[in-house]
């Protein structure tokens, strides 16, 4: 997290893990008060939670129970975490309005702002070290961000986020086939498998993933949000290339065999950018993750393809297509090896 004066603003989509910038750093009473600024806009939901690099669960009341990869006594009943999904109006963090009202008000509610809350017992110094192995505890969360428009579902309005989750309530009990789509914890999942039966969406990623880690999804929403995207026209640049869209939105999520023998989405995307972050990284990143050409339609509409083998239209080359032609003899020895430079999230690696 960053102490800066005046931080950049993050915003992103898919699941990943984010640090961010104090709002609050405040110590009273020997309780330590912090309140850090992760995504600018309304998230869906936190998935798991960090001090430092140690994952930690909590109990229902926000306050650290465990600490999976450890047994020893860090954080445990001493920490606790609470948090804010960037609601339009949001509320304050009630506890350290009455623990520090001279600093923190009912007025500080972060409105449009996905935040953390981190509390922080003091305790004895001879027992600092075995509590706060690291020192005053970092956060980070693994959270699922920005809902999507899904032009493949004729109830969703692109102008109300509302009714970009309708699709029926995930059922526990409930066997779904390949392709299913449900509602579960605020994220539209679809099932990847039909060995499902009990598998939590948010829980079990061997059964489920999320449609909003689409790509061509997440290209049409960063081109023409005019709140972290590019706010071009959807009518002039989406709604003329919607059937062809869709297409290649489809095989981004058709499932294909890994060498795992289990099925996995063609293309996901997933990651974050500051607002301030040059429109053509964004656009070239999430290209990136689905080895997609961007390009313009003679009417001004978008033309994107994903990285998917086609039949060629032109089945054979003949000398009438045939422009130009350059020959070149002998390759330099500093262009003979190809350099392939790969980043990617790995939910394994902590992200």
């Amino acid at each position: 997290a960053s102490k800066a004066e005046t931080p950049p603003r993050i915003f992103g989509y898919g699941r990943t893990r984010i640090g961010g910038s104090y709002m609050l750093y405040h110590a009273k009473d020997n309780t330590s008060w912090d309140v850090i600024a992760l995504v600018s806009g309304k998230v869906s939901g936190f998935k798991k939670f960090y001090l430092h690099d140690d994952e930690v669960t909590l109990n229902g009341s926000g306050v650290v129970a465990t600490v999976p990869e450890h047994t020893d006594r860090r954080y445990a009943g001493r920490v606790s975490i609470q948090t804010r999904l960037g609601l339009p109006t949001e509320t304050a963090y009630a506890d350290i309005v009455a623990a520090c009202p001279d600093v923190w008000t009912a007025a500080h509610r972060g409105d449009g702002q996905a935040s953390i809350r981190l509390k922080c017992e003091n305790i004895k110094q001879k027992d600092f070290l075995s509590v706060y192995p690291r020192g005053l505890p970092v956060p980070s969360a693994v959270i699922d961000l920005f809902a999507l428009w899904d032009p493949r579902d004729g109830d969703q309005d692109p102008d109300d986020p509302a009714t970009w989750v309708a699709y029926p309530a995930y059922d526990q009990a409930a066997i779904y086939g390949l392709g299913d789509r449900v509602v579960y914890g605020g994220v539209v999942y679809y099932s990847r498998t039909t060995a499902n039966v009990g598998l939590i969406p948010d829980e079990s990623q061997d059964a489920w993933a999320s449609v909003w880690s689409n790509p061509v999804l997440q290209m049409i929403d960063y081109l023409t949000n005019d709140k972290h995207g590019l706010g071009l026209s959807r009518a002039v640049l989406i709604d003329p290339a919607l059937p062809e869209l869709i297409a290649e939105a489809s095989l981004c999520d058709a499932l294909v065999f890994a060498k795992d023998l289990n099925r996995y989405p063609r293309y996901t995307s997933n990651g974050w950018a500051y607002f301030e972050t040059d429109p053509s990284e964004v656009i070239g990143s999430i290209l990136a993750t689905c080895d997609g050409w961007m390009s313009f339609n003679g009417d001004g509409s978008l033309a994107l393809t994903v990285g998917v083998y086609r039949a060629p239209i032109v089945p054979t080359i003949t000398d009438r297509h045939v422009i130009d032609l350059i020959a070149e003899h002998g390759i330099a020895d500093e262009a003979k090896v190809n350099e392939l430079k790969l980043s990617f999230v790995s939910p394994d690696h902590k992200f």
